[in-house]
């Protein structure tokens, strides 16, 4: 797995800076862990893995404005993986990042991990209820750029830091950590942003921009839906005719 998610990573050593800044602009300033710096691989070879279907992180808004409220953009690479693995030809994705970890007084350690991918493949649904994908209103997922549909292609950023069980511990999937964390493990904060341009379903194109806070450390929880997530929006809107 760490060989082909080399693959993935390789090119974004020649060309580290520089490719997301308007979106970090978004990101809370805080300060940089003060001890032990791990390889990203550590990070992005456990993503996917807490599903068989190797799924990742989609994000969902609960007050959407726009046509669509469930999106996501392949952050790992792993869609990319998944295309490669086929026999399609690379999609151009590049994911590189940081990862800080810190001892903590109590054993356990905290880990901050920073992920950047550029060229990742984008789609939006609109779901009626958050439960089930809905209809296709942007891009395509990776089961139809398989089928020969045209991928999109997107940008984003991603930072979390949470409590690990140990220094040196085993970097969690995202899914894990959130949905069912080992005792000792504890979700501080998520961030994500990202956009892609691409069609919309009707042919159009669209441009879409996707900002996801979650605050689990915080007290009280947060409005409008009060919960740890005080930032939920995704924005799909369309920019022109299209071909």
């Amino acid at each position: 797995m760490k060989k082909r998610l080399n693959h993935v990573i390789r090119a974004s050593r020649a060309q580290p800076g520089g490719l997301l800044l308007a979106a970090l602009l978004l990101l809370p300033i805080t300060p940089r862990l003060d001890g032990a710096q791990r390889p990203i691989e550590d990070f992005l070879v456990n993503q996917g893995t807490y599903f068989p279907q190797g799924y990742y992180v989609s994000w969902l808004d609960p007050r959407p404005t726009g046509p669509a409220n469930w999106a996501w953009i392949d952050y790992a690479g792993l869609d990319n993986l998944k295309i490669i693995e086929a026999g399609w030809p690379f999609l151009g994705t590049i994911v590189w990042g940081t990862v800080n970890e810190r001892s903590l007084p109590d054993g356990r350690a905290e880990v901050e991990v920073v992920v950047h991918a550029r060229n990742a493949l984008a789609c939006a649904f609109h779901s009626p209820d958050f439960m089930n994908l809905g209809d296709l209103v942007f891009g395509h997922p990776v089961e139809d750029v398989l089928l020969g549909a045209e991928p999109t292609l997107g940008n984003c950023t991603l930072k979390v830091r949470f409590i690990n069980t140990a220094p040196a511990a085993s970097l969690p999937d995202l899914f894990h950590l959130l949905l069912s964390p080992d005792p000792g493990m504890e979700t501080i904060s998520i961030y994500f942003v990202g956009q892609a341009n691409g069609l919309m379903v009707d042919g159009s194109c669209g441009h879409l921009e996707i900002t996801q806070v979650g605050l689990m450390a915080a007290s009280p929880p947060k409005p409008p839906m009060f919960d740890s997530w005080p930032v939920e929006h995704i924005l799909l809107k369309r920019v022109g005719d299209g071909k």
